[in-house]
C-alpha cells in the first residue's frame, strides 16, 4: 500500500478509473501492465471508497511473485520505499 491516493495517482498517469465492488465496499480501481527488465508485470490499483484510511493498495496480479515487481511499480510511478506504508507477507527478501 502506498500513501498516496488513487485519484492522484490516475491523474499524474492518465489512468482511467473503474468503479465497482467488492465483499468489503465499493472500490474505485484500474489494471495496468508495466513492462520489466525481463518480463512484464500486471497490477491492480484499488481503492475501498468507504476507507477511513488514505492510500492506494497495490496488488501484483500473478500467480507467482517476483522480486522485480515491487521496484519496477515504484520506479514507473516515481515513488520510493517511504511511499510505501504498509506491506502484506512476501516470501522474497528484495535487495537492499
Amino acid at each position: 500500500m502506498v500513501r498516496q491516493p488513487i485519484e492522484e495517482l490516475a491523474e499524474r498517469f492518465r489512468i482511467r478509473l473503474e468503479e465497482s465492488w467488492d465483499d468489503l465496499d465499493s472500490v474505485k480501481m484500474a489494471y495496468i501492465e508495466v513492462r520489466g527488465e525481463t518480463r512484464r508485470e500486471s497490477y491492480a490499483i484499488v481503492r475501498h471508497v468507504g476507507r477511513p484510511v488514505e492510500g492506494t493498495i497495490i496488488w501484483l496480479i500473478r500467480d507467482e511473485h517476483s522480486a522485480e515487481a515491487e521496484p519496477l511499480f515504484l520506479r514507473t510511478f516515481g515513488l520510493t520505499e517511504q511511499d510505501v506504508v504498509w506491506r502484506a507477507g512476501i516470501e522474497y527478501e528484495p535487495d537492499q
